[in-house]
Parts: C-alpha cells; structure tokens; sequence
C-alpha cells in the first residue's frame, strides 16, 4: 500500500465498520450473532491499518508531528466520549444505588486515565459474566486499548525512523514491517498462552491485544508493488467474499464460552485484514459492493458513538430489569438499539462532525486545552462519586443494596487444592481436623455460612474446595471464561487426595448444576457418577444438594429499589422463581437422581425453605434479601439453609 492509498477516504471500510458495529450491536442486545463481540476485533485491525499508514506516511514525507497526530486522535475520540461518560455518570447519580455508584464512578476516572481495560480487568467477573451486563461503561475497555496503542506506537514509529535515517535500513516500511511482525508474533503468543492460564487478563490487557492493531499496521506497510499485494489484487474478489464469509461465520459460530482472544480471535482478525488490503485498489467484486452499500456505510459513518452509546443504554435496562423494564423481552431491546442510533447520528452530527471538522476548536492549541480539562473534569466527576454517596439513599434501602454473597470471601485460588491448601471455615478452623468439605463452584462457596454456623456449634471445622465455573467432578471439563478448563482434571484428583488423606467424614457438592454438562450430558452424568463411587471409597459420605432458585432479575437490588419507590418499581417478591421452573433448572440432577442414590450419594433438596405458599421462590426474609444477585445466595440467603445440612452433622 503506498502513502496515498492510506490517506484516501475509503468507502468499504466505512462498511466494514458498519459491519463490525453492527455485529457488536445486536450482540450486546442478545439480538443475534452470538458471538458478535469479534466486531472489535475488527475494529482493532482497522485502526492499525489507517493509524499506523498515516504515521509511516507522514515520516517517510519527514513532516510527522507528535502534537498533530494527537490532535487528530483528540478530536476523533474526546468529544463524543466526554458527552456520553458526563450523560452516564448523571444518570447514575440520579438512578443508581451506592455500591453500583462507586463502581461507576471508579470506571469513569480509570477512563480518563486511559486505564478502563485495567480496572475492569481488577474489578474481575469477566466481560461475559452477568453483572457485566449492568456496568455503563464496561465497554470502554476497548477504547482504553486503542488509547494505550496511540500513545505507544508514534514513539515506536519515531525510533524506527531515526534508526533508519542512521543507516538501519534503506526502506522505512520494510524496517516497520519487521519490527511490527516480531511484536505481533509475541503479542500472539502471549495471547494464546494467557487465555487458557488468565483469560480475563487475556482480554483486557493491551500485551494479549496489540497483535490484532499490528496485524493492521503490518498490512499498512506492506509494499503496493509486493508479491502479496499483487496476489491479493489478482484474487480480490475471491479472498473478499471469503474474508466477508469468515466474519460472519465466526460471529454466528463463536459464543460467551469460546476462549478468546487467543487464536480464536485469528479467522476475524485475519480476515478483516484482508478485506481491508484486497480493497486496498479498486477492483469489484460481490463483498465489496455488501461493504460499500449505503445502510452499512451510513454505519460505518456514525459507528463510534454507536459503539458509545448503545451499551450504557443496554446496562440501565438490564440495570432496571424487571422492576420497570424487561431486559429479556426481544421488543425492548430492540427499542434500545433505535434509540442507540438515533442518539449515534445525533452525536456524530452536532458533537463529532463539528470538532473533526474544525468548525469547532479549530485550532490546535485550544482543542488540546479543551481535551486536558474534558479529561479532567470526567475524572474529577468520577473520582467524586467514589463511596457512591450513601447519604442519597434511606438505610433500610441500603441494607437491602449491600446485601452480600459469602461467595466474595472465597476467591478463586487456581494452586489450592494443589499445594494442600485448602481454606478453613468454622471453630477452631485452624487447628481442628476437617468435619466437611464442601465441593463445587461459586454456589458451593456461597453456602458456606449454614456449613459455618454447624461447625460452630459441633466445634469443628470445614474445608473450602471451589472454584468458580468448574464443576466438583473427576475427568470431566466444561469449556468456560472463568473456570479451570482443563485444569480441573489435576484440581479435581488433588480434592479427592486430600479427603482420602485426611479422612474427612463428608462431603457436600453443589454447583450451578444446570451449566454443569456443557454440550455433553452424557459424560458429565458418567463423570458425576464416578466421583461419587471413588469419593465413597475414599471413606466419605457424599452429599449432593441440589441448586438454589435462579431469578431474572437482580434480587437485592430490585428489592431495594420497590422500597425506595414502591409505586415506580414493582415488588419484584411476585416476580420469584417458581417451583416449576426450579424443577427444571436441577433437570440435571434429579435425571440422575436414582443412580446417585444406588451409589452411595444422598440429595438435599432445598426447596421446603425456598418457596412460599404461593409457588414462587422466597428473596426476602424479616427484611433481608436472600439473593445478593440472580443466583448466589447471601450469608442470610445461606443461613435459611441451615437446617437443610442438619442430616450431615446430626446423622
């Protein structure tokens, strides 16, 4: 690609953007495409491509300036985002309670920081986890990558060139093209090994990212006259209507479960790529005429405060979901998104356009006094926030807000089990023998209350075997973000050891069991069966309970909000579970049921204290939520259970 062809304004990749905000879109509203969230990926590639040409361009002309590439950057990125981080953060003093508040406001200053990625990455749960769905600003973290990717490759570009002016090349590209090709196959490599050891540092982090800008800023550097430029014009409309086909493809075929980014995210990723340098000359061809069509066009044009604004609306609505809206009605969110695109044209005509056109801040020194103090007073507003300004709220509504699960006093501890070290719960937890361990995922650990409150008073103690997403089971894995994958066969036998070693007399397994068999029901029965017996010739009886009720909604909150305005919000103790729907959700288990008895397991069934009279689960009891979230119960969530493990101590 020569220096004009990366200057040129280029129609199909307006389309491609387009595209990609689309699939992004509809993806975010559980619309379609489910794993449409490669729509940054590509997203990423274009950047690198027209970033890094004009760079390159500009230094090869010897008229590259630092303050005039972060002008444009400035004016291309700060306007919109400040209007939709300042209308967010309103809107969340207004609507939201104290905890959700403070986590706002801490991602709003981390933004001006350019360190969203970084503190969603700390806040942990996973871009793909259910709380997710209510952080307005979670989709910033692309945005902070990109940011970090601006601030470090002009310096990168600028050292090459001084090198190259010294005698380190005769070609500017060619030396680029290397450099950029090393770091994209470490960035890679790093990527691929980080979403199986970490992966939601896998997805936040820039290091497992950049590959994807660089793939773009390799494509940029490559000679128009090159042999793989030259393939690619010969072959253009038979490499673009593939490429189109893998997007597509990947975005129908990936779901929340894929391990990505890794080499997963290499089909869209390359393909984007050659989209972008197969049109890099004119040349016809069906995808092209698909990318330069006028609605995905007109997309592509308004694609950045799309991207800004679609997700903060969709947050509120799940936020508010279902004491006034319903998240999960296919009309209302698609209600949503039209609003989302009318703000987006909105904010690219009156707030975009002015400002990259220079019919606003037109000159340079103004802007960026203007961008320091955008920068500033978003931080300065999201710091202030911080502690979520309790004194808005009465304190019976922040009892309910700040109801807790015991699941946060466990955190995922991957060399546990492993290295014998298990955590302790209960009397004398450090010197006592073990009485039981409770086994299984996030559930199993918000269940250690009730355990706890045994142990007390049978002055013993108990052990911690959990992990979240991971199933208590031996030599079975489901596929998830956030669990062990294929590490639990190691964790799994490790647990196992240690109740053979230190003979302890039972064993509790729960587990958010209808996610449990993943795509293979079959063998997570025979797996289950299997702990069983060898978890009984170990010397211990075995305990299965089944799973507590799950909600639509998220029950402390939605709790708090019907007793802050109880005519706006509905009582959402009419919205519960019922028995029903509970029956079918441990499906799993109670299929099995028969052979786990015949194997020596006994099951709790905790439905008796979880449903009224009325059918429908219980959330509340003498003014206390049952549920911090949809399905992980409280410690007073957990101690209503207590009397269902009498059986374990008392039998």
């Amino acid at each position: 690609m020569n220096a004009s062809q990366t200057s040129n304004h280029r129609p199909d990749i307006d389309g491609l953007r387009g595209l990609a905000v689309l699939l992004v879109v509809l993806f975010h509203a559980r619309l379609s495409f489910r794993g449409g969230f490669i729509g940054v990926d590509v997203f990423f590639v274009i950047s690198g491509y027209l970033i890094t040409g004009i760079m390159v361009r500009d230094l090869e002309r010897g008229g590259f300036s630092l303050l005039e590439f972060w002008e444009r950057r400035a004016r291309r990125i700060l306007p919109a985002l400040t209007v939709l981080v300042l209308a967010v953060l309103g809107l969340g003093f207004w609507l939201m309670l104290p905890g959700d508040l403070d986590r706002l406001g801490s991602s709003a200053a981390a933004q001006a920081l350019l360190a969203a990625n970084v503190y969603f990455w700390r806040e942990g749960g996973g871009y793909f986890a259910g709380p997710a769905e209510q952080m307005p600003l979670l989709h910033l973290w692309s945005l902070a990558v990109e940011e970090q990717f601006y601030l470090l490759m002009p310096f990168l570009c600028m050292a090459l060139a001084a090198w190259q002016r010294r005698g380190g090349g005769r070609d500017l590209r060619g030396l680029c093209l290397r450099v950029f090709g090393a770091l994209l196959l470490l960035s890679l490599a790093v990527s691929a090994v980080m979403v199986e050891a970490d992966p939601h540092w896998a997805f936040y982090w820039l290091p497992a990212r950049a590959w994807e800008l660089l793939l773009g800023s390799v494509l940029a550097c490559l000679p128009a006259t090159g042999r793989f430029q030259q393939a690619l014009k010969r072959r253009q409309g038979l490499v673009s209507g593939a490429s189109l086909c893998v997007i597509v493809g990947t975005a129908l075929a990936y779901d929340n479960d894929t391990p990505f980014p890794g080499l997963a995210a290499l089909p869209p990723c390359l393909a984007a790529g050659l989209l972008t340098g197969a049109h890099a000359t004119n040349g016809a061809g069906w995808a092209r005429r698909v990318l330069e069509s006028a609605p995905l066009r007109h997309l592509g044009l308004v694609s950045y405060s799309l991207y800004l604004w679609h997700w903060p609306l969709l947050a509120f609505v799940s936020y508010l979901s279902p004491v006034v809206l319903d998240a999960d009605d296919r009309v209302c969110r698609l209600a949503v998104v039209l609003a989302a695109w009318g703000l987006a044209v909105l904010s690219w005509r009156w707030v975009e356009t002015p400002v990259r056109r220079r019919t606003l801040l037109g000159r340079r020194r103004p802007l960026l006094q203007t961008a320091a103090l955008a920068l500033a007073v978003t931080f300065a507003v999201g710091w202030s926030l911080r502690g979520g300004l309790p004194g808005r709220i009465k304190p019976e509504v922040l009892a309910l807000a700040s109801a807790e699960s015991a699941a946060k006093e466990w955190p995922d501890d991957a060399g546990a089990a492993l290295e014998n070290r298990l955590p302790k719960f209960g009397a004398k937890a450090a010197e006592a023998p073990a009485r039981v361990l409770v086994w299984g995922d996030s559930h199993a650990k918000s269940i250690v209350p009730a355990l706890a409150a045994w142990c007390v008073e049978e002055r013993a103690a108990g052990r911690v075997a959990a992990y979240s997403a991971t199933a208590p089971v031996i030599g079975f894995h489901r596929k998830s973000r956030g669990g062990l994958n294929t590490r639990s066969h190691a964790w799994s036998a490790a647990v196992l050891e240690i109740i053979r070693r230190e003979k302890i007399p039972d064993t509790v397994l729960t587990a958010l069991w209808s996610k449990c068999p993943g795509d293979d029901p079959a063998a997570f029965g025979a797996a289950l069966l299997d702990t069983v017996r060898r978890l009984r010739e170990a010397g211990t009886r075995v305990w299965i309970m089944l799973d507590v009720a799950g909600h639509d909604f998220m029950v402390s909150k939605a709790l708090a909000f019907h007793t802050m305005h109880p005519a706006v919000f509905r009582d959402p103790r009419r919205l519960g579970r019922t028995l029903q729907d509970y029956r079918d959700d441990n499906a799993v288990i109670e299929s099995l049921r028969p052979a786990l008895e015949k194997a020596g397991a006994r099951v709790l069934d905790p439905a008796p204290l979880l449903f009224g009279p009325d059918g429908r689960a219980l959330i509340e009891a003498d003014g206390k939520a049952l549920y911090q979230d949809d399905n992980h119960l409280t410690h007073e969530g957990a101690l209503h259970l207590k009397s269902l493990f009498e059986p374990v101590f008392k039998n």
